[in-house]
């Protein structure tokens, strides 16, 4: 088992707190850095090379974040320790029904304001039947998060009686998908993939179950030392962060679309995975839960997801009036920092409300 520290009065696991805190900034780093170069269309554009360097330095080093969140999700609740009926009902009242809150919040909101009309409002209200909508872009973590909580009751069993070797083994596969799409620019389809029939040998293997299981077995069968930790973790995650900026910058000189830009970015792509895994193992070596540097980090922590749903209420207004001012780099970082704070006093405010869990989770 792993050597996390648990704070002796509420059984927390210390370094999750950490891990969230630091997730969440790096969720907002990315988008705060989108908001450079796309305006939230397909296309993209750089006005100068210093734009440019700066997305793909500062950007690159934030694109792990939804990957660290889901492993400490993992880390927390797999295997199960209730039944599938509690586990949902709580998921229900803790994540999806703050989620549908802001949804239709992001929808009304905007109108009055002024940003979009009544039949607007409409098409948005439609569209949220089936999706989120452009003002909430943001959710679509949510979206998947909901999908990775219905698989977890189906994982569970098999996770309490794989054997080591067998969860190895799932990983191997795991591994070897974060680069088929890299073996896709080079070949096209492969095993079995065909036109309109994306389901070849590799594709239930792939995305963020591999986050799921792999979280799991760190917990259980990974207890490095320090030594070993920065040994590993560091040049990892170097390297990871490395492919990241190449792939972006390299590509903003030669794609059409964002999708393309960001290919290098992919969540479940293997320069992002190798700075996951890095950090993650970086951050699990955090046991410091003392005084009021823990207090405020546990107090962040659990109103991180709240941090989440909120933020993008204010981080459009206050990039726009920072780079009317401030160079890219300093825009970037000063949007990331004041959101971050203007969200967590927002979701604090709003936790003395009462039900509040059900707003903000």
């Amino acid at each position: 088992m792993g050597s996390s520290k648990l704070s002796s009065e509420t059984e927390r696991i210390v370094f999750l707190d950490y891990l969230r805190v630091f997730a969440m900034f790096l969720v907002f780093g990315v988008h705060a850095s989108e908001s450079v170069y796309s305006d939230g269309t397909l296309n993209f554009l750089f006005k100068n090379e210093t734009d440019r360097l700066s997305v793909s330095f500062m950007s690159s080093f934030s694109r792990y974040g939804v990957d660290l969140y889901v492993m400490a999700s993992a880390f927390l609740l797999l295997p199960l320790k209730t039944d599938s009926k509690t586990f949902f009902k709580r998921r229900f009242t803790r994540v999806v029904i703050p989620f549908v809150f802001w949804l239709l919040m992001y929808a009304f909101l905007p109108c009055l304001w002024g940003a979009c009309d009544v039949a607007q409002l409409k098409d948005y209200l439609v569209q949220l039947c089936v999706n989120t909508i452009p003002p909430a872009n943001h959710l679509w973590f949510i979206y998947m998060l909901i999908g990775l909580y219905m698989l977890m009751p189906i994982l569970s069993p098999w996770l309490k009686q794989v054997s080591r070797r067998g969860e190895e083994c799932f990983l191997l596969v795991w591994l070897l998908t974060t680069v088929i799409s890299f073996i896709h620019d080079r070949f096209g389809y492969m095993y079995g993939e065909m036109p309109g029939y994306p389901y070849g040998m590799f594709y239930y293997f792939s995305g963020f179950i591999g986050f799921l299981v792999l979280a799991h077995y760190i917990r259980n069968y990974v207890n490095w030392s320090m030594k070993k930790t920065l040994i590993i973790s560091i040049p990892l995650f170097l390297a990871g962060y490395a492919m990241c900026v190449y792939s972006f910058y390299n590509r903003s000189f030669y794609v059409d679309c964002v999708e393309d830009l960001e290919h290098g970015w992919d969540n479940t792509g293997m320069a992002t995975v190798m700075m996951a895994i890095g950090a993650f193992m970086l951050i699990k070596k955090i046991t410091y839960s003392k005084g009021f540097l823990y207090k405020l980090v546990k107090d962040i922590s659990l109103k991180s997801y709240g941090m989440y749903l909120v933020h993008m209420m204010f981080l459009p207004f206050i990039y726009a009036y920072l780079s009317s001012v401030l160079p890219t780099p300093w825009t970037i970082f000063l949007s990331v920092l004041i959101t971050y704070v203007v969200s967590y006093l927002a979701v604090k405010l709003i936790s003395f409300i009462p039900n509040s869990k059900y707003i903000i989770g």
